[in-house]
């Protein structure tokens, strides 16, 4: 189901035997296009501690009641791993959290390295330690790219103003702009395969679309 991320901010995470806290951003893959952790303050019971959550936790989307219910327990997130959940993230960090909740990884650290050959286990152990202290470049906050400004090879586009989510599996397969003169406060559905960059020194976003290719697509939000 196509959900709007910007509404699943201030969400509640439901666990097992209570609230864990509120959504406060998402972090996304630019590249696969996947949302691949929440970002979570907890309440008081943990003191607002926040927490990155993958989203392979979460059982249900609750709508109406403002709610995403997640496998796991409140002593679970307590013991969990203490990272800086501010950008970036080191793959290292993110093994580490992966382990301890047993959550599938993405990519990169952890995933392994050749089994064949005759590869010396010290330029092993060096590579992996040198891979996994290397933050993900890939790895966006929502928040951060909520109201960048877009391009195409026309000029100036818009602004972004949201992504929509796919919560059965937690892509990204939309962008929605908000377009400039002429069509001033028009939203625009822009599949997000179609980005060819996202500028984090400028704020920017390019999309490979021109206006006559996006003359059809307003969204319907």
């Amino acid at each position: 189901m196509l959900e709007s991320t910007h509404k699943l901010i201030g969400f509640s995470l439901s666990a097992e035997e209570g609230e864990i806290g509120t959504v406060k951003d998402f972090y996304f893959d630019d590249q696969n296009w996947n949302i691949r952790y929440l970002v979570v303050e907890t309440g008081n019971w943990l003191f607002g501690r926040r927490v990155l959550i993958s989203p392979y936790a979460v059982q249900s989307v609750a709508e109406q009641e403002k709610l995403l219910r997640v496998n796991m327990t409140k002593e679970q997130v307590k013991s969990s791993p203490t990272i800086d959940t501010d950008l970036p993230v080191s793959k290292q960090l993110e093994k580490k959290l992966n382990d301890y909740y047993a959550w599938p990884y993405y990519g990169g650290a952890g995933m392994g390295y050749p089994t064949t050959g005759m590869v010396k286990v010290a330029r092993v152990l060096k590579a992996e330690t040198e891979e996994d202290s290397k933050a993900d470049k890939h790895l966006r906050s929502y928040k951060h790219v909520r109201d960048y400004t877009v391009y195409n090879p026309d000029g100036y586009l818009g602004e972004t103003v949201d992504f929509l989510v796919n919560t059965s599996d937690w892509t990204l397969p939309h962008l929605i702009i908000e377009l400039a003169e002429p069509a001033s406060g028009e939203l625009l559905m822009v599949a997000t395969h179609s980005i060819a960059s996202i500028d984090f020194s400028t704020y920017a976003v390019s999309v490979m679309l021109s206006r006559a290719d996006l003359a059809q697509r307003s969204a319907d939000l």
